[in-house]
Order: structure tokens, then sequence, then C-alpha cells
């Protein structure tokens, strides 16, 4: 990936490679645990000038090894409706991360994201939502929490580190190390 800048006069260039094996045991018809391993490769440089606003936001990172491990409980029995879930619950609890391998390598990373929805008559629904969630490690700047945005992104900018749930928020604009969400939405169709 590379983002050229004409103002500044700058380059970043990330280069990422990944392969991922899961597997998925299945507990009933809505639960679920799911495990997956995936070796990554990463680096960032940046080619002219930089600004420091960037390179604050996305420091330069050496060519890092990264086994990477994730493990989740996933429960889903959610009715949907014409746009949305409407009525009944989803959750997950996930707990992933990677052992250091070099000088600034290494995360782990739990989050906890329940979900639960009423329907209001048939055109019309409530739902709350809690996420707790805490990244820790030398290389827990890189999988911070990315919040804002309405979910309608381009697919390349949302990732398994991106959570698109504050609509009237520019999209990412609030990051860091730990998370606490709630929200309360009220759903209608014209």
């Amino acid at each position: 990936l590379e983002y050229f800048n004409a103002n500044n006069a700058w380059t970043m260039v990330e280069q990422n490679a990944v392969a991922s094996a899961m597997a998925i045991y299945p507990f009933s018809k809505y639960s679920r645990l799911e495990a997956s391993l995936a070796p990554t490769f990463f680096s960032r440089r940046y080619r002219g000038h930089t600004t420091s606003t960037v390179s604050n936001l996305y420091p330069i990172h050496s060519p890092t090894f990264s086994p990477q491990a994730r493990l989740a409980w996933v429960f889903d029995n959610t009715l949907f409706g014409y746009l949305h879930p409407v009525d009944n619950s989803r959750a997950v609890i996930l707990a992933e991360g990677a052992p250091p391998t070099g000088t600034n390598s290494g995360f782990f990373r739990f989050m906890a994201d329940g979900r639960r929805y009423f329907m209001l008559g048939r055109r019309a629904s409530l739902a709350l939502r809690l996420m707790l969630g805490a990244v820790v490690g030398p290389d827990s700047a890189e999988y911070d929490f990315k919040i804002g945005g309405n979910g309608t992104l381009d697919f390349l900018y949302f990732t398994t580190e991106n959570y698109p749930t504050l609509h009237s928020l520019p999209p990412y604009s609030l990051r860091g190390n730990f998370m606490q969400l709630l929200n309360v939405e009220y759903r209608f169709q014209f």
C-alpha cells in the first residue's frame, strides 16, 4: 500500500503478507468456538519528508514476522429484519495475540462485544450494545482500537481492528489501547 501526499511530498509504504488457517467447532445452532492461526509479515517506512502528525499515528515499523493466534466464542440467535437485526442477541468474546519475535513486536488483545435487540412493532427496534476491549504489548499501537464511521466504508479499510460503530463520527476518529463503548439505538423504517 502506498499513499502519496502532493502537498508535503512524502510517501508511506506498507508491506503486509499473511496466510491464515481457521477451525470452527459448533456447540449448538447458535454458539460456536473459532480458532485461527495467521503467520504475518509487516513493515512500514516513508519516502521523502513526513509530518509528525502522520508518523505519530503510523510510526515506522521495521520488518517483523508475527505468528498471530486467535480464539473466539461466538453466540448469535438474532432475527433479521429488512436492514438489520430486530430481535434476540449476539455476542463474541475473543482473545488474540502474538509472542514477541523482535525488539518491538508482540501483543495481546481481549475484546467482549454483546448486543441485544428488542422488536418494537413491525417497523422499529431498540438495539443495545456494550463493547469492552484492551490491547497490550510492545506492538500494541499497531493493533489498537479504531472507532467511528457508519460501517459502509470500503472493505479495504475495514479490518478486525476497526469498529465502525459511532455513526456521527468521522471514520476511525477515536483510537486507543482501551475501549469501552455503550450504544443505545432506536431504529425505525420510514
